[in-house]
């Protein structure tokens, strides 16, 4: 399997869609994302706890928008592989207006932009 870092070539087709799944995230919407499949293979729940439970234990309130500007240095990864042939995106989530150490992992068949969908959200 290879990784190649794309870069900002790639992501303006894939903005308008994590803009979407980051809102509906941020007004707390799991539910939504997972039954428009834009979220998976975890549950709406799973999502959110991981979500709150970092928010509570890191003292932020609420989570917020990511600037643009931001959002404009996100990179895209391209995994190819015998099992493996999809983008990648990794995006530093923002809480009360500050950047934290929680990171959605986007993903998107290659050439499949619409598809792109939250995978997972992790600590970095």
């Amino acid at each position: 399997m290879t990784n190649e870092n794309i870069f900002l070539r790639e992501f303006p087709i894939y903005k308008e869609s994590m803009i979407k799944i980051l809102t509906l995230m941020i007004s707390d919407d799991y539910e939504e994302l997972v039954k428009n499949k834009l979220a998976y293979p975890s549950t709406a729940n799973e999502y959110r706890v991981a979500v709150n439970e970092f928010a509570h234990l890191s003292g932020f309130v609420q989570m917020t928008q990511i600037p643009d500007d931001v959002l404009e240095d996100t990179e895209v990864f391209s995994l190819k592989g015998d099992r493996v042939n999809k983008n990648t995106i990794e995006v530093q989530l923002w809480f009360d207006d500050s950047e934290s150490d929680l990171y959605a992992v986007f993903c998107a068949p290659i050439n499949a932009s619409k598809l792109l969908h939250l995978y997972d959200i992790r600590v970095m």
